[in-house]
């Protein structure tokens, strides 16, 4: 959300204050006072509610209260001494008397522009790499494909009591933590696709059993003490609201701790001496990741960091303690999908960065107080402080986790298998029937996409670290080379005569033509594009940050004319603006919206359609289809549901297309899935 008054510009998705371009520092208490004297203009304001909503009703005294409006008069008014905007109102407390606008601000994290918008509070930076939460969640735990070779010329590797974790537990292991206390192995586990993941400990070469059931859905665990681990978890995979427990290795014993933010994924590092857990938190989905330090003791959340504006919502996403348990090392997320390491020093408060880049770092590890274990897209490296340098370690693209022992250098890492294809179904009577392939490859098979008047499919593949492009049609399958690597990509989606597809692809717009096998960069100037769309033989849309939120776009092909359709946020967009109507989601707001191109208004159509679902949809003729937890549901245009089809969800992992004359749907599903836990010693 962006609060405008007079020539100041609050962006609380930013963490900035500007006033007339030119930002104005504010520490993170004076921040939130002033987001909520704009949420709250010209009314009286008690410094009880300002205790309640701002200090969440922790114990401070007037004096502090005062304090923080003399700091806040001192950046906002003119003369802080005769204050026009925060008035005191006796025996009360304030009011801000100021005229603020407010701006819906609806931007993806990782979630990735040139174009400035004319009411952005400044130039909005960031990249998405079009994956779904759930894919997302995926990149964290481990990476898509099985371990291809380890490099024996700087280490040994073996497995850590793989007989045990193959025969209990089943399915996917994953994010394992070696205890520095004992001999003792942690780590969380699904046992199948789409399964609830828990924890499981291991202690030596016995058989690791689990530490907690039910419903919760664990994020990350890491031990504290000889007979205690902390653990972030959400309360299911529907709301996510996300919650710090601490659970005893003797007992299974879970005590909440305190509430994280909804639908983050905190990672966690703890100072027993000091009884202070660090964080990364974020108040709303909107906003980026800050570094924060919890004092168990007294309840005391303390802001560390403030991310840098060059990156996205990601922020600073990924943290660990050095043993010493005097710095933090923490990855900052940049425009260019890489990520800078910098260095806090928790005792003097100052930070500083390492100048090399970190391409899309999954996890970060201190084996002493001057080296870290880091695992990016080319394996697990080695990175010296003192030198600035990386050395390989382990050389493979598909490692997604790794955590080290500093006492015996020693480190867990993720070894992952997920191999898919693409089935066919023939639709009668919204019935499903006649399954067959139509991939028999080992592939990663993402975003199908029928054409609009055949029966050939374009779709992305993952394998071994490297992303392709390919088209199946007829049983023959062909790989479309793009001019660069693709190291993110959203969706594709084909011309009306199945003669063009368009793509978005490392954050850009590009047009592929099948007659003579060439690609097109289409609004070059726009480095920040999400979900494409083919409206017409004419028209482009697509999913922009470029007004400094998340909007719809529309691209005349003839005149190469760009403009904004939308105006209260757009994520995925389908439809023909000829027709009066398009459909799209939106970023932070469930639903599946229905917006009049003429007048602009939009109408809630589809209440069900999850945050997550911008990828999981499509419109056919008068249909709409959408994936849910029971199948693909079929509505109409005024979304009324008319029925449901009996797809596969528990091996769906939700890429679906419906040709053209709806007689067949195909979808990407799971032939094979495993996670194992491996062993390494650094010499």
């Amino acid at each position: 959300m962006k609060y405008r008054f007079d020539d100041f510009c609050l962006d609380t998705e930013l963490f900035s204050l500007t006033k007339a371009d030119v930002e104005q520092p504010l520490e993170p208490r004076i921040f939130q006072l002033l987001t909520y004297f704009c949420m709250n203009p010209n009314r009286p304001i008690s410094r009880d509610e300002l205790i309640d909503e701002v200090w969440g009703k922790r114990i401070v005294s007037a004096a502090a209260i005062n304090r923080a409006v003399s700091e806040l008069r001192k950046i906002v008014e003119p003369n802080s001494s005769a204050p026009v905007y925060l008035k005191t109102i006796s025996k009360i407390g304030y009011s801000f008397a100021a005229e603020v606008k407010t701006e819906e601000y609806l931007v993806q994290t990782k979630k990735d522009s040139s174009l400035q918008p004319e009411n952005a509070c400044h130039p909005l930076i960031g990249k998405f790499n079009g994956f779904t939460f759930s894919a997302v969640l995926i990149l964290l735990q481990c990476s898509y494909l099985i371990l291809s070779y380890f490099s024996t010329d700087t280490m040994e590797s073996r497995k850590v009591g793989m007989q045990e974790l193959r025969a209990s537990p089943q399915g996917v292991s994953f994010r394992a933590q070696l205890s520095p206390f004992h001999d003792g192995l942690l780590f969380i586990n699904r046992s199948s696709h789409g399964a609830i993941a828990q924890i499981w400990y291991q202690e030596g070469r016995t058989p690791p059993r689990s530490l907690t059931t039910g419903e919760y859905y664990y994020l990350h665990a890491i031990f504290t003490s000889e007979n205690d681990v902390y653990a972030s978890r959400f309360n299911n995979l529907h709301d996510r609201l996300c919650e710090i427990v601490s659970i005893n290795i003797k007992t299974a014993k879970i005590t909440p701790i305190f509430d994280c933010s909804p639908r983050s994924i905190p990672v966690l590092a703890y100072n027993e001496e000091l009884k202070q857990l660090y964080f990364n938190h974020r108040n709303d989905v909107n906003e980026p990741y800050s570094i924060y330090q919890y004092q168990i003791k007294t309840g005391r959340l303390q802001q560390l960091t403030r991310p840098s504006h060059k990156g996205n919502a990601r922020g600073d996403y990924i943290l660990a303690l050095s043993p010493d348990k005097k710095t933090l090392a923490i990855y900052e997320y940049q425009l260019d999908s890489t990520s800078r390491l910098k260095f806090l020093d928790l005792q003097s408060e100052e930070s500083h960065y390492a100048e090399v880049l970190f391409p899309h770092p999954s996890s970060l590890s201190w084996l002493n107080n001057e080296q870290l274990v880091t695992v990016t897209d080319e394996g697990v490296q080695l990175y010296d402080r003192l030198t600035d340098s990386i050395r390989p370690l382990l050389t493979s693209p598909d490692i997604g986790y790794a955590s080290v022992d500093s006492n015996t250098h020693t480190f867990v890492f993720d070894r992952y298998q997920q191999i898919g294809n693409l089935y066919q179904y023939s639709i009668i009577q919204n019935q499903l029937t006649q399954k067959s392939p139509a991939t028999t490859a080992d592939l990663f098979p993402i975003g199908p996409s029928y054409a609009n008047q055949s029966q050939k499919l374009a779709f992305f593949t993952q394998k071994d670290g490297v992303i392709t492009l390919k088209i199946v049609f007829d049983s023959n399958l062909q790989t479309i080379k793009f001019p660069e690597p693709i190291s993110g990509f959203t969706n594709l989606s084909w011309s009306p005569d199945g003669n063009y597809f368009i793509a978005g692809i490392n954050n850009g717009l590009y047009r592929y033509d099948l007659n003579i096998g060439q690609w097109e960069t289409l609004v070059p100037n726009i480095k920040q594009i999400h979900y494409v769309h083919y409206a017409n033989a004419d028209t482009l849309l697509f999913s922009s940050e470029e007004s400094g939120d998340w909007q719809i776009w529309a691209l005349d092909l003839q005149s190469n004319i760009l403009s904004q359709v939308s105006k209260y946020g757009g994520y995925s967009v389908q439809g023909n603006p000829d027709s009066g109507t398009l459909y799209l989601t939106k970023f932070n707001q469930p639903g599946l919206f229905s917006l009049d191109v003429n007048s602009g208004e939009e109408a809630l159509l589809i209440e069900d359609a999850k945050i997550t679902s911008w990828a999981q949809w499509q419109l056919r003729s008068n249909h709409l289809y959408l994936a849910t937890s029971e199948g693909i549901a079929v509505y109409d245009d005024k979304g009324q549901r008319l029925a449901t089809l009996n797809t596969p969800v528990t091996k769906s992992y939700g890429s679906f297309s419906v040709s053209g004359d709806e007689t067949q749907l195909v979808m990407s599903e799971l032939d094979h899935e495993s996670g194992e836990i491996w062993q390494a010693q650094i010499d």
